[in-house]
């Protein structure tokens, strides 16, 4: 990772910082209010499974072919809410094994503001995303930590987005 005094500043949006960002659930095309209180988002990865073939005659080499893109699991994590639509509907699909995909849009955000509004840099989007682990910190009363759940999800595509913002910016940094 280079430095900061290293990376090119967007003349708009500035540095980006990974603790700017809020994640939003989209589930039958209505965006609920935003459960933005994340302490940790991972999982924005995916990778190409590749295939070696040898060649026929030829020993010195092997061909290494694309065969498909892998993804990881969504993972996100925060201190315990009593009450939470988001663990609501976890603990039904769970609880009756009626799963219900949604999408998932995780944004990060520029130090830089719109009329009071923070303006997202960046995005990444998990399409038909559905909760595959649930699990909640141990109890320990010789730690007063804040009390964690981790919430992990399957998806079926991630797809990553560059705003408006950020392209002007990178525009305006290439002139």
């Amino acid at each position: 990772m280079l430095p900061l005094n290293m990376i090119p500043d967007n003349p708009i949006l500035g540095i980006p910082a990974n603790f700017r960002f809020a994640v939003l659930f989209l589930e039958s095309g209505i965006w609920p209010l935003p459960e933005v209180r994340f302490q940790r988002v991972s999982g924005l990865s995916t990778r190409l499974d590749i295939r070696t073939v040898n060649e026929g005659g030829q020993n010195r080499y092997s061909h290494r072919l694309p065969q498909r893109v892998q993804s990881d699991t969504l993972v996100l994590e925060r201190g315990l809410e009593v009450v939470s639509i988001l663990n609501m509907s976890v603990d039904e699909q769970f609880a009756t094994m009626q799963i219900n995909p949604a999408s998932i849009m995780v944004m990060l955000f520029s130090e830089q503001r719109l009329f009071g509004a923070p303006l997202p840099m960046e995005a990444w989007m998990f399409y038909r995303a559905f909760p595959v682990r649930w699990s909640t910190a141990d109890l320990d009363a010789n730690n007063p930590q804040v009390l964690i759940d981790t919430l992990e999800f399957a998806y079926s595509d991630m797809r990553r987005m560059t705003t408006s913002f950020a392209r002007a910016g990178a525009g305006l940094a290439a002139r």
